[in-house]
């Protein structure tokens, strides 16, 4: 399991609507905060030569705004919208009236076989 990088949902392009974009996921979810991942099951298959671990992944996203998004798409940022009056008044709601942002949790398990190198042989 290499280059697995940083979760993400924001492929694409929002200019274009693509990848992401184009099915929501840029917006509802965008990046994660915080990821745990708890090891399930393990184990080590001696007549195949072969170790599986299955993997719950669980992702928590926080739905609300910050500063920058004020600056950038609320009232300060030029547009005279009805989206930029909606991000203003969001922004009012958490910063001035201590309304939470909405918490989204993704939970999925997966499972990995991955076959054990021949003694001697050169890992890369």
């Amino acid at each position: 399991m290499k280059g697995l990088g940083v979760p993400a949902f924001n492929e694409g392009s929002p200019a274009w609507h693509t990848g992401d974009f184009s099915n929501g996921l840029g917006v509802m979810i965008n990046g994660i905060q915080h990821v745990v991942v708890i090891a399930k099951e393990y184990r080590f298959d001696r007549p195949k030569s072969e170790y599986t671990i299955k993997l719950e992944y669980v992702f928590y996203d926080v739905f609300g705004l910050d500063d920058d998004d004020l600056q950038e798409y609320g009232a300060d940022g030029g547009f005279d919208s009805d989206a930029s009056q909606g991000i203003t008044a969001w922004w009012q709601l958490q910063f001035q009236h201590g309304y939470v942002p909405l918490i989204t949790r993704i939970a999925f398990e997966r499972e990995f076989t991955v076959p054990v190198p021949a003694a001697g042989a050169v890992r890369r």
